[in-house]
């Protein structure tokens, strides 16, 4: 793997993760009143695949783009504005 942007990694990766882990603590607090009447049953396998499947694509997500903001800067040459 060649070089990649850190700052693109940075803007990309951690955005979409801490959405997705967000959502999993926001699932959980509006669920906790049905859980505890025994309304419903919390499913820890349900929750760590919403933020397993948050985390990769955000990882990826990352990677790419940091990838392609370092190919775009080699190949950049300035211009006459």
């Amino acid at each position: 793997m060649g070089r990649l942007s850190c700052t693109a990694l940075w803007y990309l990766s951690v955005p979409i993760g801490v959405a997705g882990c967000a959502g999993a603590v926001v699932s959980a607090v509006l669920g906790y009143p049905m859980v505890t009447t025994g309304g419903a049953r919390w499913a820890p396998e349900l929750t760590a695949v919403t933020v397993a499947g948050s985390t990769l694509p955000a990882v990826c997500v990352g990677l790419a783009g940091g990838q392609g903001v370092v190919a775009r800067a080699r190949s950049w040459r300035p211009g006459a504005d």
